[in-house]
């Protein structure tokens, strides 16, 4: 079930210039296709986005949801292994943001790496209070 519908999803996306160098209009589009449900398409604008600004946190993160909620959940899956990656790289970025320390211990309870899952959900825990409220509705 997606977020939006198809109509909702186009007029939006209808919406976002992507003329300028800058990588902001990329990560909107990204977040729009995610929260549709469209989460290959939303995979490429986080990577136009990344390529104006490879250290945005957001845009990381963001890539590394879209890789998990793409895929049918299984250990070991490519799609699984880039999203870890990706939320290592973003906790590089800014440690204090806590939706990638969630998400990784999401990923390594599933895997039953319960030690990794807790230090993870620790870490989140520890910074829950930071600048990711936006983040709410992907």
């Amino acid at each position: 079930m997606s977020f939006y519908d198809e109509q909702d999803v186009y007029e939006e996306l209808s919406r976002i210039d992507e003329s300028h160098d800058d990588s902001e209009p990329w990560f909107q589009k990204g977040l729009l296709l995610a929260k549709s449900g469209r989460h290959t398409e939303a995979i490429k604008a986080f990577d136009r986005c990344l390529d104006g600004n490879p250290r945005n946190e957001y845009a990381l993160y963001c890539k590394a949801l879209s890789y998990y909620k793409g895929d049918e959940y299984e250990i070991g899956s490519k799609s699984i292994i880039k999203a870890l990656n990706l939320l290592k790289e973003a906790n590089k970025v800014c440690e204090e943001f806590s939706p990638p320390w969630y998400l990784r211990g999401f990923i390594y309870y599933n895997d039953h790496n319960y030690p990794s899952a807790e230090w993870a959900f620790e870490k989140a825990r520890k910074y829950r209070k930071s600048k990711n409220n936006f983040l709410r509705d992907i």
